[in-house]
Order: C-alpha cells, then structure tokens, then sequence
C-alpha cells in the first residue's frame, strides 16, 4: 500500500527508526532505502530512484533522522491521499510563497505540527501552528517542508523531483510542491500525524545557489497561494523573507552588495511603504538584528 522511501548517509538506515516504522506504520508498506554512502546521488535523484523501485501506489519520503509518535499513522496518510486532485502532503509548510527569493518556513503565512530537537541536551519542542483555526486535521498549502512528504505515485507522470534544473539536497520540496501547485493539484498540511525530527536544516551557501536556481525557475509563477491573501499578508511575507535571507547572506559571510539590495527590493517598494508604520515589520526587524548579532558570535 505505501512505499517508504529514504536517502540515507549509509548504506542502511537506523535499527531505531526501522522498528519504529514497523511498529507504528500500520499498513502494508515497503522501506526503499537509496543507499548514498558514496555520494553518489543528488536528492533528485534519489527520490527519483526510489519512485521507479516502488511497486505501491502511495509514496512517501521521508529523513532518516526522525521518529514517528502517531501509531497506525500509514492509514491516516492514505486517507489524506485519496482524490484525484490532491497533490504534495507534509506536516509542516506555507500557504503563500511570495515573489521573492524565499524558503517556505520563513514567512508568517505557515502551519506545521511536529516534534524538533533544537539542542543535544534538551527535550524536542512541539512546533504546533495553524494559521487558519479549523477542525480539520488539514490545511490548503503551496509548500510542505522535506522532512516528511507524500504522494499518489499516479500523479508522478506529471511531476518529479527535477534533477535537470538542481543538484544537490536543497530546494526538492518547494519545487515539486510548486509543481504540483502549478499543475492544479491540491497541496496539504496534515496535523493527525506526528513526527520527531533531530536534527536542524542548513542554511549555507549550497542553499542560497539552489534558492536562486529556483526562483528564477518558477519567478513567473509568483506569487502562489493557496488561501486568499490581503495586501498586507503580502508585506509580512515579503518583509520576513528579506530579513531572513539578509541574516543568512551575513551569516554565510556574503558580502556582495548587488544581493543585499535585490533583497531589500522586493520588499521596499512604494506600493508598501504604509505597512511599514504598524508593529509587525519592526517586530522582525529587531528579531533580525538580534540573530545577526548571534551569528556575529559564533566562531
């Protein structure tokens, strides 16, 4: 019914993880491990691999630093699946991307409900959001986050992970998410499952290359949402994204000016200016300079 399917950094994943998908899954299931030991595969290219090994009709792709907490989660993930216009499921993502240079994560616009460990010596954090308060276990989305995504392997004729266009292990996700959105497909944010994950993502230079390959990919489909969005969402969205990827130029120790104006552009235009006087932008404005300052720091 599912096929499992995970790139790991060694020849096999964890015992740990192998049990706990065994005894929490629920339904019949295949684990298709993409063996990357050798560095021999893109995530593209990975999770294209394991579509064309899979011989189920759901697919699921996940990191292989996580646990799942939620028992019999395989049926609840099939459930989410069944139309034929849905699209990319996850727990975690945004309802708006901007046009900008952007990661999902990093405009106001977002839900997600999963466990993540943020430091070695202390309990994992429950990140629990809903943007929009509904009883459903889901919200509409454009993007999901990686970690943890899911797919009919049917609508895999339309859409896959496009190894022509990245390398690498950043930007699979909101790219496919995008393709699907783009194609018509109803993209979701699940709360019915939950997931620990261990580790944190990485903002580093590998990531702003991809992040630019990608927005000048799908630039002419920006914006993209999947719920009504207001003039003022829009400056939120855009303001945090400049203040995010301005904190991760300066942290990358990138100090082309060209790409700190381009930045600041989307987000200081005429039409926005007037958003400006409320306490929101200043609000992440002052958060940004507090990270910039811990960035400045850390050896």
């Amino acid at each position: 019914m599912l096929s499992l399917i995970i790139c790991s950094r060694l020849s096999t994943i964890p015992k740990i993880l192998k049990e706990n998908i065994s005894e929490t899954i629920g339904v019949p299931y295949e684990l298709i491990i993409i063996d990357n030991s050798n560095n021999s595969y893109s995530i593209f290219t990975a999770y294209n691999e394991g579509i064309h090994r899979s011989s189920f009709p759901y697919l699921c792709f996940t990191h292989e630093d996580i646990l799942f907490h939620t028992p019999n989660w395989g049926a609840k993930l099939v459930a989410h699946l069944q139309g034929e216009d849905i699209g990319v499921v996850g727990i975690a993502g945004s309802h708006y991307l901007p046009a900008t240079i952007t990661g999902w994560g990093f405009n106001p616009c977002q839900s997600m409900h999963y466990l993540q460990k943020m430091s070695p010596d202390k309990p994992s954090e429950l990140f629990y959001v809903k943007y929009i308060r509904k009883e459903q276990e889901w919200l509409p989305a454009v993007t999901v986050d990686g970690v943890f995504l899911a797919m009919r392997k049917s609508i895999c004729s339309q859409i896959s992970f496009d190894a022509m266009t990245f390398q690498g292990f950043h930007c699979y996700d909101i790219d496919i998410c995008m393709q699907a959105h783009s194609q018509g497909f109803r993209n979701r944010i699940i709360f019915d499952i939950l997931i620990e994950h261990f580790s944190r993502g990485s903002f580093n230079k590998q990531w702003i290359e991809a992040t630019e390959t990608w927005l000048n990919k799908w630039k002419h489909k920006l914006p993209a949402n999947a719920i009504p969005v207001t003039d003022s969402m829009t400056f939120d969205a855009l303001w945090s994204n400049t203040c995010w990827y301005i904190m991760i130029l300066y942290h990358n120790r990138i100090l082309c000016t060209s790409q700190y104006l381009r930045a600041l552009s989307y987000s200081i235009q005429p039409k926005y200016i007037r958003f400006f006087f409320r306490w929101q932008p200043w609000r992440v404005l002052l958060w940004f300079i507090f990270k910039c300052r811990v960035f400045a720091k850390t050896p």
